[in-house]
């Protein structure tokens, strides 16, 4: 059960978050993470042990909140760690017909050459958009331990 000051809190935060184009989530009441840690198929990192570049659009809303008063004591990056498995699993499977399209064409002739090339760009390309279609997620954590999922976006 919400606390009358916690509700007022929630209000504050939801509120702050829809005038300026945020959707927030309240999350379970956690607290300071040390080290990772994974809870119902996510992992969560505090922001010095992960390696993701954070989009100047979700720290935007860590800052609209210490703007407006609220105290955050840590800030963590969260990983689908389902999907991500699903996508790497999508990348090999790829890689893999990349690789026989490749030998196929190439014992072809000398002067598929350019098709190659092509195919291996476009092979290149295939895999930078699996890779960019992973979601993390920024949650700071507030004064009381509450976790607040602030922004997700594709890495």
């Amino acid at each position: 059960m919400l606390t009358q000051t916690h509700q007022n809190s929630v209000k504050i935060w939801f509120n702050l978050g829809r005038e300026n184009h945020g959707h927030y989530t309240v999350m379970p009441r956690i607290g300071v993470i040390t080290e990772p840690m994974e809870v119902n198929g996510w992992k969560f990192l505090p922001l010095e042990m992960d390696d993701s570049v954070i989009p100047r659009e979700a720290w935007k809303h860590v800052e609209l909140l210490r703007d407006n008063g609220v105290i955050i004591k840590q800030v963590i990056v969260g990983h689908n760690l389902i999907e991500e498995e699903e996508k790497r699993q999508k990348m090999e499977a790829c890689k893999k017909t990349a690789e026989k399209v490749v030998s196929f064409v190439a014992t072809l002739a000398v002067g598929f050459m350019t098709a190659i090339a092509g195919a291996g760009a476009m092979l290149a390309l295939g895999f930078v958009g699996l890779l960019v279609a992973i979601d993390p997620i920024l949650v700071v954590v507030l004064e009381d331990g509450t976790w607040l999922c602030v922004a997700e976006w594709d890495s």
